[in-house]
């Protein structure tokens, strides 16, 4: 790619493939051709740019249904794959998303899920018809509210897989038929509970990779530092050893990382964890008052 980014939404016909929008936020669309090899190249600017959009196509038109910039965007842009340019404006629509999963058949794109105003996710999933521009219509619901999904589509029916809810992956796929509008059914379930891409041939799909958010039931043992045994030691001493008052603000420090790293989204832990922490952090803030007067 000319450009280094992520966040960005990909749509492809079978010569072409695209990408569009990304981390910045970007308003620039790249293509390559994809039966030979090579760079990426310029193919136009969004109407807007935008990041973490989600994008589809039929066989002659992709479509760009922007995500945030910084807060969550309504539009929807057009493109045409065979031509390189801009994108045009298609429409808006009626529920603003990112990180939304979109698929199509050669006449309709269905958008579903996401990340939306409020901060949670949602299960609405809607349509717009592809040679029309136009607003979206409402399509149906999902079976549950995710966001970071993904998506594949053959003529008939799309397919949406996987995503997370605020703190856990899900491994549920679900279907709908794109011809007539309804509620997603329930198709089967991954392998593995994780957020993953989706690439399909007109019989079979595939996902793949995907956080797993394992970190969600993580029962993170940086507050057990094993060389707390060596303070335990130290503690019994009649005489308090001057190393152990920088020792346990080093642990103070750890725990405080620890809940950085917990809020930052960097890792996430067992809630159960959280009053062990608190507990820990007044323990050695006494520890440290206390081996101060011990030692004067």
């Amino acid at each position: 790619l000319k450009q280094q980014t992520h966040w960005m939404a990909t749509f492809s016909n079978s010569v072409r493939g695209v990408t569009a929008g990304g981390a910045g936020p970007s308003n620039v669309m790249e293509y390559i051709t994809i039966a030979t090899n090579g760079d990426a190249s310029d193919f136009g600017d969004l109407t807007t740019p935008c990041r973490k959009p989600s994008a589809t196509a039929s066989p002659t038109r992709g479509i760009i249904f922007s995500g945030n910039n910084p807060g969550l965007l309504n539009n929807i842009d057009y493109a045409t794959i065979a031509t390189t340019g801009n994108a045009q404006d298609f429409g808006e629509m009626i529920v603003s998303t990112n990180t939304s999963a979109s698929c199509a058949s050669p006449t309709r794109a269905v958008t579903g899920h996401g990340y939306t105003t409020g901060g949670g996710s949602t299960n609405v999933m809607q349509y717009v018809t592809i040679a029309s521009k136009g607003n979206t219509t409402d399509f149906g619901d999902m079976l549950a509210a995710k966001q970071s999904v993904g998506a594949l589509s053959n003529s008939t029916r799309g397919v949406i897989s996987s995503g997370s809810d605020a703190s856990n992956a899900i491994n549920v796929i679900q279907f709908v038929t794109m011809s007539s509008t309804g509620d997603a059914l329930d198709f089967g379930d991954l392998t593995v509970k994780r957020k993953s891409k989706c690439v399909a041939s007109p019989t079979r799909g595939v996902m793949m990779g995907g956080a797993t958010f394992a970190g969600a039931q993580n029962f993170n043992f940086l507050w057990a530092f094993p060389f707390n045994f060596a303070l335990i030691f130290a503690i019994h001493k009649n005489k308090v050893p001057k190393w152990s008052i920088g020792y346990i603000k080093l642990l103070i420090i750890l725990i405080v990382l620890l809940f950085l790293h917990w809020i930052t989204g960097v890792q996430k832990y067992n809630l159960t964890l959280l009053p062990i922490f608190v507990a820990l952090l007044i323990r050695y803030s006494f520890l440290v008052h206390h081996f101060k007067k011990t030692i004067q």
